[in-house]
């Protein structure tokens, strides 16, 4: 018996993880016109941007259904295994209500496993990172209750800061009115966003990529000053890379930090929502007791 650690395709894990640990992803749907596809199985995010550039054409992304939920949980289930799955926000989207009707009715069928449901409350390489600490945790022979406890307390302590260059894109997914983002975009209006109790916020609002930068460089940097042993996360879009080069200076003075860094940056499924010019940190405000500071 094992504990089987699952998440979906919003968490865009780094390719160091995806290579040494052994978990399962479960895609998110996208819908592009009339017909759907599979998060990094049928479509990818150059794909996402050379749609969502055509006029008229808006990628939408929806809830895994709770078919897919029981497929992918009994499959291991069968095998005498526990489940941990490890959830995209509910604040940002309804698929972790699909996963709980799926784990109440499966419990049924195995009333000797466990099937543990854990909200992120983020999205994208932050959810990576609570999987990978999930996973350590697990490989240090911590029970599913405690991994529980200590993966709950991590997604309430994590800050996540993260720049859309193109207003447009948040526009069409309804986070953000037509006018706003014209007007945004005309005068260089760059907001800061974050993810608070699970929800997207504009945390601020600056003049251009480049103060957006300096300004997630500072968070950076105050998070290390207070709290230097811990592992960070950053991600970027391909036109972005060069933006993470202040971020990665600021960790390496700071030799007790980690981080882990999404190559290619996120998938399809945040592309959705955001298009292909957007980079963004995250880092812990507060670390429980027994927290692994270790990387792939």
């Amino acid at each position: 018996m094992a504990i089987k650690f699952i998440t979906d395709s919003m968490s865009d894990p780094s390719e160091a993880l995806k290579n040494k640990y052994d978990y399962e992803v479960i895609p998110i749907p996208i819908t592009v016109g009339e017909k759907t596809y599979l998060d990094k199985v049928t479509i990818t995010p150059e794909e996402i941007i050379e749609m969502g550039e055509k006029e008229g054409v808006v990628p939408k992304t929806s809830q895994i259904s709770t078919a897919a939920y029981e497929k992918e949980f009994e499959k291991h289930l069968k095998n005498g295994d526990d489940i941990f799955y490890l959830s995209l926000s509910s604040g940002l989207s309804g698929t972790i209500q699909a996963a709980n009707i799926a784990a109440e009715e499966l419990k049924e069928k195995y009333p000797d496993r466990k099937i543990v449901i854990v909200d992120s409350k983020t999205a994208t390489l932050a959810q990576a990172m609570l999987l990978q600490q999930a996973i350590k945790q697990a490989e240090a022979g911590k029970s599913i209750e405690e991994i529980e406890d200590i993966i709950k307390f991590l997604a309430d302590h994590f800050k996540v800061y993260f720049v859309v260059g193109d207003l447009s894109w948040l526009s069409r997914g309804g986070r953000l009115s037509k006018t706003g983002a014209a007007l945004g975009n005309l005068l260089n209006i760059v907001p800061i966003i974050s993810i608070e109790d699970g929800k997207l916020e504009v945390f601020d609002k600056v003049r251009g990529k480049k103060k957006a930068q300096k300004k997630l460089e500072k968070f950076m940097n105050q998070a290390l000053e207070n709290i230097p042993d811990q592992i960070v996360g950053m991600i970027a879009t391909p036109v972005n890379e060069s933006k993470l080069d202040g971020l990665k200076k600021i960790i390496k003075e700071h030799p007790e930090t980690n981080f882990i860094e999404t190559e290619g940056g996120p998938g399809a499924a945040l592309v959705a929502h955001t298009g292909g010019d957007l980079f963004g940190c995250g880092f812990f405000d507060e670390l429980p007791e027994g927290y692994i500071n270790e990387v792939p």
